[in-house]
């Protein structure tokens, strides 16, 4: 399964999410709060995106390191462990070893963020990136970019602060279903864009 399938498998999931809200805002009273629930999407939202760079950087970097594909300069300068370089000289697989370093180092980086998602894109390919995807979205490139920044600042308001307003009385930033909906539309938009501009 390529990473742009697993994507979208993961917007599926979402969009269950989307419908059963819907289905209970329909068959319930106002007075039970389901807002949680449009919270929780908008964080899998993201957490799609970000489990879609790490999978295509692994996907690519193994075909570079297959011969498909041209190294790049951000992976020549990619750094390497000794434990690794040992364990070539030793007769393990160079692919094997180069993603399993890849592996390890982004297992502590999320990749949301536009700066960073460049960062991670660069290994495998020299396209300018934002450039490109806001070509293929008919936008532009600075607009692209502070909207996927929007995004990932109200999705760390609901990770990182329970989505509460600061001050007193404590109440909750407001979300509704067409918010969620936009915001899904367009990270599928950006992911789809990410994939046809690097393959």
């Amino acid at each position: 399964m390529t990473p742009i399938e697993q994507f979208n498998l993961s917007t599926e999931r979402i969009n269950n999410n989307i419908g059963l809200y819907l289905h209970l805002s329909k068959s319930t009273t106002a007075i039970i709060d389901l807002s949680d629930l449009l919270r929780s999407t908008l964080v899998q939202i993201v957490s799609a995106l970000d489990q879609y760079v790490h999978q295509i950087s692994l996907t690519r970097i193994a075909e570079i390191a297959e011969g498909k594909r041209p190294i790049t300069d951000a992976l020549r300068k990619f750094p390497v462990g000794a434990n690794s370089l040992l364990a070539i000289s030793r007769g393990a697989d160079v692919r094997d070893v180069l993603l399993e370093e890849v592996r390890t180092k982004h297992s502590f980086l999320s990749f949301q963020r536009p700066d960073k998602i460049s960062d991670a894109i660069r290994l495998f390919s020299n396209v300018e990136l934002w450039k490109e995807v806001a070509n293929k979205l008919g936008q532009r490139a600075d607009e692209v970019k502070r909207r996927l920044e929007l995004i990932i600042e109200r999705r760390n308001k609901i990770a990182h602060e329970a989505d509460i307003r600061p001050g007193l009385p404590i109440e909750l930033w407001p979300i509704d279903i067409t918010e969620v909906q936009k915001v899904l539309e367009f990270v599928k938009m950006v992911a789809h864009a990410i994939d046809d501009v690097t393959y």
